[in-house]
């Protein structure tokens, strides 16, 4: 069966989970925040619930997962704070 990514709910699973880059990450951020105005204290907790969804499947996730944390606990950009903490 055919399944189109206007079916979002079928069209990726555990089963086949999407991979996310640390750059695609980075951008769809800048991008939420830049072109949607989404607030960038809002965006570590969002990080921290697609990292929660059995559907996709993040590139270096528990590094990301301490950056999202680390800029949630502090206050600080995401995309700064996963930067940094890749570079360690």
């Amino acid at each position: 069966m055919y399944r189109s990514a206007h079916e979002p709910k079928t069209w990726r699973s555990a089963a086949h989970p999407a991979y996310v880059n640390v750059i695609a990450l980075v951008e769809a951020m800048w991008a939420l925040r830049s072109a949607f105005w989404y607030p960038r204290s809002e965006i570590p907790s969002l990080v921290k619930r697609m990292l929660a969804l059995d559907a996709l499947r993040f590139e270096q996730a528990r590094l990301v997962e301490q950056a999202a944390q680390a800029a949630e606990d502090g206050g600080f950009d995401f995309a700064d704070t996963l930067i940094a903490t890749l570079s360690q």
